[in-house]
């Protein structure tokens, strides 16, 4: 990893109002890890609870760098444990879990101090293991040790719950779009777009398979673009004055919900797949990470609110053309992490 990306990421991620700073203000061979890396440390506290408002489903987020689950009225956390860091008085967090299609299993971002994998873990928190290696070659903290370090982000499932993608930066300077088998792992890279200029964020593959959108950068603002899962050519859909980024599919492929910066904030857009008819429909809340419902009626997103970020939801009109009224707020003090994103499952 380059040093650069070692002070950027690892600072934005470590402090939670780093993390605000940056996500309110910018448009910003399998390898098992053993038992113990893999499961819940006897001493965990699992018992913790968080309520608010009732949703149907699952809805994943991430909270004190542990993965939680909003079910009903409430949320606790997942018994999914991060183990332990490869340098001495380091703290392992997890962070961005994604729902596999039809909700069997999770995949999700292990960051160590210089590093970061992809990992998949069954629902039920078993046989959590690794897809990627990106540690390290040699003494950590050492320059070597540093600049060999790689980072993966962002899992997004393909459809049939085969393939993920994901966004890493080896061999590259800025983050590209990587998608990888999962049963047996075999990354490929589909699309530089945007490396040197800042690279891409936030893939989301579409539910016919076809597709990724992504937020890649252009002249160091983020627009929303639609990378072709066979050529890897990409269409460009948005050209906000401030960025766009943050996109999510409709189950039905036909609307993709996103976030557009406006000055330290951000709102939250729909448009039709192809660009058009892009319509605002939350405003007056820094928003992020939007995720639709399984039954494609509500969409969830983080906003800001008082000194953290908090789950909220607003209703869809049949069609995706705009919201059906105001934001719900579901969570109060979950202080919930902005990098972490939102994933919902049945």
């Amino acid at each position: 990893m380059k040093p650069r990306y070692y002070f950027f990421i690892l600072i934005g991620l470590v402090l939670v109002f780093g993390i605000y700073f940056i996500f309110s203000t910018l448009p910003s061979s399998t390898t098992n890890q053993g038992a113990g890396s893999a499961s819940v440390p006897p001493t965990a506290d699992l018992s913790q609870r968080l309520k608010g408002e009732k949703l149907d489903g699952q809805l994943l987020f991430t909270r004190q760098g542990n993965l939680w689950a909003w079910k009903s009225d409430g949320a606790t956390r997942l018994a999914i444990g991060a183990g332990n860091s490869t340098v001495a008085d380091t703290t392992v967090k997890l962070l961005q879990p994604s729902w596999q299609p039809g909700s069997g299993a999770i995949a999700y971002i292990r960051q160590d101090e210089t590093f970061s994998d992809l990992w998949v873990v069954n629902a039920n928190g078993s046989n959590a293991r690794s897809l990627t290696t990106h540690k390290g070659k040699g003494q950590p903290r050492s320059p070597g040790y540093i600049e060999t370090s790689l980072w993966a982000f962002a899992p997004s499932w393909s459809p049939d719950g085969s393939q993920i993608a994901y966004l890493s930066d080896v061999q590259t300077d800025d983050l590209a779009l990587w998608i990888t088998p999962v049963k047996t792992p075999q990354p490929r890279r589909l699309s530089s777009l945007a490396v040197g200029q800042g690279g891409i964020q936030s893939p989301a593959w579409s539910p016919d398979g076809a597709q990724i959108a992504v937020a890649g950068y252009d002249a160091g603002k983020p627009q929303i673009n639609l990378i072709n899962i066979s050529t890897g050519r990409n269409t460009r859909l948005t050209d906000t004055n401030e960025g766009a980024y943050d996109p999510a599919w409709s189950p039905d492929g036909k609307t993709v919900a996103y976030s557009v910066r406006k000055g330290n904030g951000s709102e939250l857009w729909l448009m039709r797949a192809d660009g058009s008819n892009q319509t605002q429909i939350v405003s007056g809340l820094v928003a992020r990470s939007p995720t639709w419902s399984p039954d494609g009626k509500t969409v969830a997103f983080l906003g800001l609110r008082g000194t953290g970020f908090e789950l909220f939801t607003v209703g869809i009109t049949p069609g995706g053309n705009g919201a059906t009224g105001e934001p719900k707020q579901i969570s109060r003090e979950a202080r919930i992490e902005a990098a972490g994103g939102l994933s919902w499952g049945r």
